[in-house]
């Protein structure tokens, strides 16, 4: 998150320059504050719109960008990030999405208890055994080794029948429509493929595949459907994880219906940043690409933060209660995002404060804020500049709040420019309503809030009777692992004792069956159960992985 150094009279209101004017379309804040700050940029960004696909797709070859697919009424484009305005301004266009957070590997796919051998036989009540013949299985992860023996027929001949990576460069060829990156095909790959991935990225999408869909000639240690064929995409994790993820998407279902195979699926990544609602144009945008054809499913994993204070929700009150947040050093300011039903939020009044820590004093705060009141939108969006003051009129700090409407629900972004990084800087509220906060400098590269156990105790400091912690709660992923469309898979322990590749036993107090105390849980911002099944974890395969060894998925992921 790039400072703005912006010096406003204290309670200023200022709506962005950039909203104003002939504004037809809202776009989410990342992509806003993006296009703000880099507007004489011509990079090519990749985009999700939503509108009319004719306007769309003339306005796009018009301001020099790359229309790719429409998926009903969401257009996935490329276009210069110094056009996005006029992109905007465009009749027939609603909604521009894009840059909404890094992805993050997640594991949680493998089995060993979870009955997969009665199905692959066909045991009764079954009519017949499922272990993947005539099915694709797409994988959407980090890099695959291709030479393992594992995604190799019994002749030799590979199993990935396509395989796109969408972060390299040279050695393949660019997809159509999509316009970046690098594929090759079963034959390429059988002829000598260039693709030579990290070994870094080795571990994670060749343990998941395996788990999925390995074949080894040891057929003690085989994938849950080991006679699959494979179409793999090595994703671009960077700042446009979800978009990218639904051309990943397209590509493995699209790959699929011309082999004219049936396919399933598996995205053991996601973003712990968003609406947690499955709401935002990618998630939708998948949903239709699902809903398309009744031959496609997907599972994706529910993340691996269930044991972390990442979330915070409470009932405001008519007395003011607070939580703190802390600067982040690698933004180099106080940054967090909240999200709130309209309905919820209506009567809600926030401040932000800051506070001394040794000793704890109350340093100040700015007056109270209201989302209908102080705020003026324009094509969805505003922004509200105040100066933070201690109680005596010194500055602390800039505050910036940018605020979006998208139908029910209020997206509200707080950068605090600091004098005192060492301070803690209240979020206050009261009132009457909800909200959410979703912050983590590890999860979602915002500002880490302050748990109860680090607090100071009443006697010392009565202010924190009204302190509000982060909890363990409703840590799932956000965006498609949130739809009603998509199998979101929690992980338990599957074993606590085995032997690594080394020879060596390897022991953890973990209990067998239970639900992994990293595996996150729901439900959905909207109050929806997620995730929606368990199955048993491979969070133990990811470091040991090993390009040297060929036999190393055969060791751990056992009976998958």
């Amino acid at each position: 998150m790039t400072k703005r150094f912006l010096l406003f009279t204290i309670f200023a209101l200022t709506i962005s320059q950039f909203a104003v004017a002939q504004e037809t379309a809202t776009m989410n804040l990342a992509l806003r504050q993006f296009a703000n700050q880099n507007s004489g940029s011509i990079q090519q960004l990749q985009l999700l719109v939503q509108g009319n696909e004719a306007a769309i797709a003339t306005a796009v070859k018009q301001l020099g960008g790359n229309f790719k697919y429409a998926i009903q009424n969401i257009s996935a484009v490329t276009l210069p990030v110094n056009k996005i305005y006029a992109l905007a301004q465009t009749s027939g266009v609603e909604r521009i999405e894009g840059r909404h957070g890094i992805g993050n590997t997640l594991d949680d796919q493998t089995d060993i208890h979870a009955d997969i051998t009665p199905v692959k036989q066909g045991q009764s009540p079954l009519t017949q055994g499922y272990d993947g013949t005539d099915v694709v299985i797409g994988i959407i992860d980090t890099e695959i080794d291709i030479t393992h023996p594992d995604f190799k027929d019994a002749g030799g001949n590979t199993r990935i029948k396509y395989l796109w990576s969408q972060l390299d460069t040279a050695g393949g060829t660019t997809p159509a429509p999509y316009n970046y990156g690098q594929e090759w095909d079963a034959a390429v790959i059988d002829g000598g493929c260039a693709y030579i991935p990290t070994i870094s990225a080795f571990g994670h999408g060749s343990v998941v595949t395996g788990a999925a869909c390995g074949d080894p000639s040891n057929t003690i240690y085989q994938g849950v459907s080991p006679k699959a064929d494979i179409i793999f995409v090595a994703a671009d994790l960077g700042t446009n994880f979800l978009n990218n993820t639904v051309d990943a998407i397209n590509y493995i279902y699209t790959k699929a219906a011309l082999l004219g195979k049936p396919c399933v699926i598996n995205a053991s990544v996601g973003t712990y940043s968003g609406s947690h609602d499955g709401l935002d144009l990618p998630a939708i945008a998948i949903d239709n690409l699902i809903s398309a054809d009744s031959s496609r499913s997907l599972v994706a994993a529910a993340g691996n933060t269930g044991n972390r204070f990442y979330h915070l929700q409470y009932a405001v009150e008519t007395d003011s209660a607070f939580t703190w947040m802390k600067y982040l050093p690698a933004i180099g300011e106080v940054y967090y995002e909240l999200y709130a039903y309209k309905s919820q939020f209506d009567n809600v009044q926030f401040s932000i404060g800051a506070d001394l820590t040794s000793p704890y004093t109350y340093l100040g705060r700015t007056n109270y804020y209201n989302i209908l009141t102080d705020f003026t939108f324009s094509g969805g969006y505003a922004q509200l500049i105040d100066t933070l003051k201690t109680w005596s009129g010194t500055v602390i700090g800039t505050v910036t709040i940018d605020a979006e409407t998208i139908d029910t629900t209020y997206h509200l972004a707080f950068t605090i420019n600091t004098t005192n990084t060492a301070y803690y800087y209240r979020f206050i509220s009261k009132g009457n309503g909800e909200f959410d906060i979703w912050s983590h400098p590890n999860y979602t590269g915002t500002s880490d809030m302050i748990k109860t156990v680090s607090l100071p105790p009443v006697s010392q400091f009565p202010d924190v009777a009204r302190y509000r912690s982060p909890d363990q709660l409703q840590t799932i992923v956000s965006s498609f692992q949130c739809s009603d469309k998509v199998i979101t898979v929690a992980n338990f322990n599957n074993r606590n004792l085995w032997t690594e590749v080394t020879g060596n036993p390897y022991q953890t107090t973990d209990t067998v069956g239970a639900r992994g105390i990293t595996s996150s849980i729901g439900p959905t911002r909207d109050g929806r159960m997620k995730p929606d099944i368990t199955a048993p974890a491979i969070t133990h395969l990811v470091p040991c992985y090993n390009q040297f060894n060929p036999h190393l998925l055969q060791v751990q992921v056992t009976g998958k």
